[in-house]
């Protein structure tokens, strides 16, 4: 059993998402920079120094090969470019904005694998509103998370997750 930081709720068998509330850099930041910035479950602004760095939330999500139809989904935050961000703002609720092209970014959370996550290549494909928006992790790189991402992951991968990052629950 493990209960959900989202609803609050305990569940049975494993959980299928994970993710940090908030990207990599805002969690670093000092008090005096989170203060000055802005962070919504979906997006985060942050000032560190002289530079301005915008983040969306977004989901990489990941067959589970052993699983029909089932997925796997880390929730991730990624850093966007000053215009990508805008771009973004100024169609956050319009039905069209899944017609956006993909959009690069750096991914600003650090998942579990070896080498770290953090600062890899990533895609975001914005869709309907209220839909997070996907992550791509780039495809090129040779990491296994970009593996896992095109090749999918066993039940069993699932349970190391949730071993690693939860704890034994029984």
């Amino acid at each position: 059993m493990w209960t959900c930081s989202r609803c609050g709720d305990a569940h049975d068998g494993l959980a299928t998402v994970f993710g940090p509330e908030a990207p990599a850099s805002w969690l670093a930041a000092s008090h005096e920079e989170r203060s000055a910035g802005e962070l919504t479950p979906d997006q985060c602004i942050l000032t560190t120094g002289d530079t301005t760095h915008s983040f969306i939330r977004g989901h990489i999500e990941i067959p589970i090969v052993d699983r029909d139809g089932e997925t796997f989904v880390w929730s991730v935050w990624c850093s966007l470019s000053e215009d990508s961000m805008r771009t973004t703002a100024e169609h956050w609720d319009d039905p069209r904005r899944a017609d956006l092209p993909p959009m690069f970014g750096w991914l600003n959370t650090q998942l579990p694998y070896d080498p770290a996550t953090l600062g890899l290549a990533t895609h975001v494909h914005t869709r309907e509103p209220g839909v997070v928006p996907f992550v791509e992790p780039d495809p090129g790189a040779d990491h296994p998370l970009v593996r896992e991402h095109r090749d999918g992951m066993t039940w069993h991968r699932v349970a190391e997750i949730n071993a690693t990052l939860i704890g034994d629950r029984s």
